[in-house]
């Protein structure tokens, strides 16, 4: 047996505590910026596993380091941050939570991204390369992000001095819950989950009387239509972002949704990469994914 059958045996082991803890993240999510519950409860995980913990960095963020020796360092990175969203999936556990976000408005809040399975896996991760020292060497950084749904976390951990707190890593990898079949293991090369920008833009008019109207402009109107040329460009004019797990692997299609993990990994001027992970029974998936392809059929014949 490898290495890294040696270190996944002890994985049935840990699936009840993990469980758990996956439950208690559920029941009690916190929005950007305010993952401080979330943040001493990884804090506390990281501690018991052997790791020295650095907390505080880029407001809530956590990392740990767990050093065994000569060897690559590697970071992997979870998310800690929750979004104002009202859960209704009927579940025991589910989030009943309020907050006031950034507005001081009281809005419900959940792990509607799957962030709490993001921060369990990396722990259960941790816990097994801490009980398997004698399987690996080098230097592990399990780093806890605040804020990626605000698209600004990242970058804060960053300019708080990241890099100066911890080992710069050789590598830097992440992994994300995207609808596709459970059990599978999903990654592409080159760009996915590109980061947003957001910008203002002032259109301005020019007055005049009602009897000419040709020698105005307005505004409102120049908005509509550049608010409609805007969008022509990405929906019609652009092309859209087009061995170990044998069956179980496959490419994910390009996405246009928010991520900043490559902030991290670019700062450090090193490699990363970012997986997905299925969650869909393939029955269920198989399905929808048949009828899918009925519907576009049908249209394609109006």
């Amino acid at each position: 047996m490898g290495s890294l059958e040696e270190i996944l045996a002890g994985y049935d082991g840990l699936q009840a505590g993990q469980e758990a803890f996956y439950k208690d993240l559920h029941q009690h999510p916190e929005l950007s910026h305010q993952e401080h519950r979330t943040a001493e409860r990884v804090a506390g995980k990281l501690q018991e596993y052997g790791c020295t913990v650095q907390t505080g960095i880029g407001g809530t963020g956590v990392v740990g380091v767990l050093a065994n020796g000569a060897g690559p360092t590697v970071l992997l990175r979870a998310e800690l941050d929750a979004l104002p969203v009202k859960e209704d999936t009927g579940a025991d556990y589910a989030s009943t939570a309020t907050a006031k976000d950034a507005q001081g408005h009281e809005v419900p809040v959940t792990h509607a991204c799957g962030h709490d399975l993001h921060m369990s896996c990396l722990l259960g991760m941790v816990k097994l390369m801490s009980d398997h020292r004698d399987q690996w060497s080098g230097t592990l950084l399990p780093l806890f992000q605040p804020a990626e749904e605000t698209g600004d976390g990242a970058q804060a951990m960053v300019d708080d001095g990241l890099f100066r707190r911890i080992p710069v890593p050789d590598v830097a990898l992440t992994q994300h819950l995207l609808s596709g079949i459970a059990g599978t293991v999903l990654t592409r090369s080159g760009p996915f989950m590109a980061t947003e920008d957001s910008i203002n833009v002032t259109v301005y008019g020019k007055g005049g009387h009602g009897t000419i109207p040709q020698h105005t402009i307005d505004p409102v109107v120049l908005a509509a239509m550049a608010i409609v040329r805007l969008q022509t460009i990405v929906s019609r004019e652009v092309a859209a972002f087009a061995a170990h797990f044998g069956d179980h692997a496959g490419e994910i299609d390009r996405q246009t949704v928010s991520e900043d993990f490559s902030n991290i990994p670019n700062a450090a001027g090193v490699p990363y990469t970012y997986w997905a992970l299925g969650y869909t029974d393939e029955k269920t998936y198989r399905t929808a994914e048949a009828l899918t392809t009925a519907a576009l059929a049908w249209l394609a014949r109006i």
